[in-house]
């Protein structure tokens, strides 16, 4: 089996899709595995046409990598891949539109509005603190946590930069935690405590600016109740052996579901390989199983 590890891109996440391409790598050799990098860009198509491999290891993450565009491309190619299919990727990477498909499952996640321009903010906006966010992006590009009218106005503008659309999502204060999914099932949640602020891009990918927990420190009841909600979740959006589902649970005890992430980070900080470790998952076999749920989904 040749195994095309698909890496990189132009999008803001392209430094993660580097290093979880590494870390692809070293499991690959360790499993004697053939593999040929191919990086994602402009000659792609062609190079994946000239070299032929059996399937692709998509090891990209966010715009054109997570989003069913490469996904697209794979299936005119008839090349099986790895994560889940076009649909389904461009489906998750749209915030808003994965919150109103989980509604109808009566999952509940935080309040919402979208906006496409600074002229859509207006003076009577109140609901502070919020979030910010692209509608459509990964790794926590462009969230902030805004706590007044002035930071709300840059906010969006930075937001603005990564998507036309922007997220106001009503701020939850609590813990949070995130439920890795493998071969459909949830694994042991993991709480995420950033030393300042909000799990933003520095925080995720800085070692020594989050702290982690596994087991999270909720009770019992809460922990297997976000595990059987990202698996409804996982099951309901149709997605493909692996991702990563992100909640917050309220001072009150509330979970509120925030998004699901179809392709997860595999670098050495990344949150699938360490709850996959505490479940006694080697990341060998991790990888393995990432590589033979490669399919075409069309």
């Amino acid at each position: 089996m040749n195994i095309a590890i698909i890496r990189g891109g132009t999008g803001s996440e392209r430094e993660v899709s580097l290093q979880t391409s590494s870390a692809f790598e070293v499991a690959l050799k360790s499993l004697k595995l053939s593999y040929l990098l191919f990086e994602a860009d402009e000659y792609l198509t062609e190079n994946l046409v000239k070299y032929k491999p059996d399937i692709a290891l998509l090891a990209v993450h966010g715009k054109c990598g997570e989003d069913g565009v490469l996904q697209g491309v794979l299936e005119y190619l008839k090349m099986p891949y790895t994560g889940s299919g076009v649909l389904q990727s461009a489906l998750c990477m749209d915030k808003a539109l994965t919150k109103v498909c989980l509604s109808s499952k009566n999952i509940k996640s935080p309040k919402h509005i979208i906006i496409k321009s600074i002229l859509d903010i207006h003076e009577a906006f109140t609901a502070f603190p919020c979030i910010v966010k692209p509608t459509s992006e990964g790794s926590s590009m462009g969230v902030t946590l805004v706590y007044d009218y002035p930071e709300l106005v840059e906010a969006v503008k930075q937001a603005l930069i990564f998507n036309d659309s922007v997220m106001l999502e009503e701020y939850i204060r609590g813990v949070e935690c995130t439920v890795p999914i493998v071969n459909g099932k949830a694994l042991t949640p993991i709480e995420i405590v950033p030393v300042t602020g909000i799990y933003d891009y520095k925080c995720k990918y800085t070692k020594g600016m989050t702290d982690y927990h596994i087991p999270p420190r909720i009770d019992v009841e809460t922990m297997n109740e976000i595990k059987r909600t990202a698996e409804l979740a996982f099951t309901f959006l149709d997605l493909n052996y692996y991702s990563r589902v992100d909640f917050i649970i309220s001072e009150e005890g509330m979970p509120y579901f925030i998004e699901v992430n179809t392709l997860p980070g595999c670098t050495k900080l990344s949150l699938l390989p360490m709850a996959a470790k505490f479940d006694d998952i080697a990341f060998t076999d991790l990888v393995k199983g990432i590589v033979q749920s490669a399919k075409l989904h069309n």
